[in-house]
């Protein structure tokens, strides 16, 4: 059991490698930046801590080049979580507080929650309550504003659904008195 599970990780760890080795030679910068999130996610699993952070820097810089607000975002998600396992409250603190900032500045509201989250834990896991009870409230005050951007989304969706189907109905009316009156015509 113990050799499969070595030739598992050698193998992921190999096929992980030779994905960053093939992005960075065809300059593909997304699949680099992602491969490299992984092999930290990767190498924090095996509890290899100093590669897994060194990685996930690596992964955090090109994706900045790559130049996309919300996969810096997602992964800061997954520094600040990383940091937050390892019980490096500080930095997972510092992460999130930056991937806040990004996501506030873009408008991406869908990844906030996370951040709060990691952020809480880590507050709550330090002793500093009244930094915990604001993270909470900032989270509920986001999760709030998201379930309104949801409802709003979900009650234009069902107008529009609501106004094309008054449409179809008044067309197949109007196709009905026709038929009526081309059936009167011929009678």
């Amino acid at each position: 059991y113990v050799n499969k599970t070595q030739a598992v990780k050698d193998s992921l760890l190999g096929s992980i490698n030779n994905a960053i080795e093939l992005s960075a030679k065809n300059e593909n910068l997304g699949v680099q930046a992602s491969s490299h999130m992984l092999l930290g996610n990767f190498y924090g699993f095996c509890r290899h801590f100093s590669d897994g952070e060194k990685n996930l820097k690596q992964g955090l810089e090109v994706r900045k080049k790559v130049g996309d607000p919300y996969y810096i975002v997602d992964d800061m998600i997954a520094i600040s979580n990383f940091y937050l396992n390892q019980q490096q409250y500080t930095k997972c603190i510092e992460q999130a507080k930056e991937g806040l900032l990004i996501a506030e500045r873009n408008g991406i509201s869908g990844l906030q929650l996370q951040l709060f989250r990691a952020m809480g834990v880590a507050y709550k896991s330090l002793g500093d309550y009244e930094q915990y009870s604001i993270i909470l409230e900032r989270a509920i005050v986001a999760a709030d504003s998201s379930n309104k951007i949801n409802a709003a989304e979900k009650i234009a969706d069902i107008e529009t659904k609501y106004e094309v189907q008054k449409k179809e109905t008044l067309i197949a009316q109007q196709k009905l008195d026709l038929f009526r009156r081309n059936l009167f015509l011929y009678g």
